[in-house]
């Protein structure tokens, strides 16, 4: 099917494969619910599953925007899976404005201590205030918060921000001082993806199966990233077992 644009519910469908095929390849997942909503931007399955996606990885800003368009519009049971969702993230926001408060006490005795500044950034990004993320996780490396998780951190609030270049600029300093990270190659790799910049970020993946040959979400961009070179559609998901 190379050649011709894709439907929202092809997208969908791939969308389903990847989630069932686990956590650890929810990129592809998301990538495709992403994909399903640009081209349906009501559909409240895709925001549904897209939102529990945020939500596991603690983006609750956007967790809770694709709840609430679906609370907004969508059928019966949709706003009851919405609410849930809206439910599920209200806690993680109260846990993180705890965490906040917490960290600021350490910070009134410790005005220095990185830790502290590295958590709070942590929870700033959690709830989607970036800019400030950004800023702590910038003083928290500037008062001895070592590169790793440090500059991964900070290069993932660049992601959030939408600046891959200054993300590509954190994960390219990690692995200069720490080059067998396989997590951050990945993560270099996509920020190059979404630069245009194709034959890098497949060098920077394979470097990453390399380290790490099992890492099915590397594998499965090394794969698209090919896919794409050539004008094929994206790889499919794998077939649930037992088919």
């Amino acid at each position: 099917m190379a050649g011709r644009e894709r439907t929202a519910e092809e997208w969908r469908a791939d969308a389903r494969g990847w989630e069932a095929a686990g956590v650890e390849v929810q990129d592809a997942a998301q990538e495709c619910w992403e994909r399903a909503l640009a081209l349906e931007p009501d559909d409240p399955e895709s925001l549904l599953r897209l939102g529990r996606i945020h939500l596991r990885d603690q983006r609750l800003r956007r967790a809770r925007e694709c709840f609430e368009r679906v609370r907004a519009a969508g059928d019966a049971p949709a706003r009851a899976e919405a609410e849930e969702g809206l439910g599920k993230v209200e806690q993680a926001v109260q846990s993180a404005e705890s965490g906040l408060e917490s960290c600021r006490r350490i910070l009134m005795v410790d005005s220095l201590n990185a830790p502290a500044l590295a958590c709070m950034a942590a929870h700033h990004q959690h709830l989607g205030d970036l800019r400030e993320a950004r800023l702590k996780f910038e003083d928290a490396l500037g008062f001895g918060e070592p590169p790793f998780p440090g500059l991964k951190d900070l290069g993932t609030v660049h992601v959030e921000c939408g600046d891959d270049e200054e993300a590509v600029g954190c994960f390219g300093r990690l692995l200069k001082a720490e080059p067998d990270r396989a997590s951050v190659w990945y993560l270099l790799a996509a920020a190059l993806r979404r630069l245009g910049r194709r034959d890098q970020a497949l060098d920077c993946v394979e470097k990453s199966l390399a380290l790490w040959p099992e890492g099915a979400a590397a594998r499965w961009l090394a794969a698209l990233l090919r896919a794409e070179a050539a004008g094929d559609d994206p790889p499919a998901p794998p077939a649930p077992a037992g088919t």
